[in-house]
């Protein structure tokens, strides 16, 4: 409790002595990071459709896509500013399509996207280059919630086979953020700024659903059992002693590459600021 409090004090004697308060957005695009393979074996494992293993594969990271951002900062008198930024990720879809056998017209597909809330509080120190120009140097935490989307699809002869739309959702992940941006002072209100950031996370569903399974252009999901159509993820579990159709399948827990490496722009705009105190040499009363 002593350790919280003085912690409170601290934090609140930084802000008392804050130089500047400012509001951000930003927007860029994340690139995949320490991305995975996107093969038929592990996704097998996911869902309840079935496709031929194949070395055709490609890699994602559900941390690819366009990321908007919001944020709040303040600079205190020692150079160290704190900030919280609230973001939403709209993934990027990654793509593949192989055939059964080479030549034929047979051929399956897969895509993989998400759509992420984000919120991340940092530590940043700030080195003024200039009257105009200033660079800064961020770390913090992440943390993650949302949802990504699966789905695979067969094709034979150039005709519809079957499709599979799976959403995986719940759960909370976190991970890491850090990066460095300069920005340029437009004004005393408003400033521009390029961020070049890299995020370290993994993400692990605790639920995962079929929407949609499609026999050529017919929609056959209601014919499947709950086990079927739904899984809960668990760090842990004890298999039941008798399998019931009509719960949802329970399953261990699967983990997914969300690390990127991103630039966005953003503008600052001063909520508020205080300059630095100044001495007078004539106030200063000599002995």
């Amino acid at each position: 409790m002593k350790r919280l409090i003085l912690s409170a004090c601290i934090f609140f004697s930084l802000f008392s002595k804050a130089q500047e308060l400012n509001m951000t957005f930003s927007s860029g695009y994340n690139h995949k990071f320490a991305a995975a393979q996107l093969t038929n074996y592990f996704q097998n494992l996911w869902v309840g459709a079935f496709y031929p293993y194949t070395l055709d594969y490609t890699t994602y990271s559900l941390g690819k896509g366009v990321n908007t951002n919001f944020g709040i900062n303040y600079t205190t008198n020692y150079s160290i500013g704190f900030q919280l930024d609230a973001s939403f990720l709209y993934g990027i879809k990654e793509k593949v399509s192989v055939e059964y056998f080479k030549g034929t017209n047979d051929y399956f597909s897969k895509e993989i996207y998400s759509r992420f809330y984000r919120f991340l509080p940092q530590v940043y120190y700030e080195n003024i280059l200039s009257e105009k120009w200033k660079i800064k140097f961020h770390f913090g935490a992440l943390i993650n919630w949302g949802e990504f989307r699966f789905a695979q699809a067969t094709n034979y002869e150039g005709n519809p086979g079957f499709s599979y739309k799976n959403k995986f959702y719940g759960g909370t992940s976190f991970g890491a953020i850090s990066g460095i941006s300069s920005t340029y002072k437009l004004n005393n209100w408003f400033s521009i700024f390029l961020d070049l950031n890299l995020i370290n996370s993994s993400y692990s569903p605790a639920k995962r659903k079929t929407t949609e399974v499609l026999s050529g252009d017919e929609n056959v999901t209601e014919n499947f059992p709950p086990s079927y159509l739904e899984s809960e993820y668990f760090d842990a579990y004890e298999k039941p002693a008798q399998y019931d159709p009509n719960k949802p399948l329970r399953e261990i827990k699967i983990k997914l590459p969300n690390s990127s490496i991103g630039l966005q722009f953003g503008i600052s705009f001063k909520l508020w600021g205080k300059d630095s105190p100044k001495v007078d040499d004539e106030t200063i009363e000599k002995p």
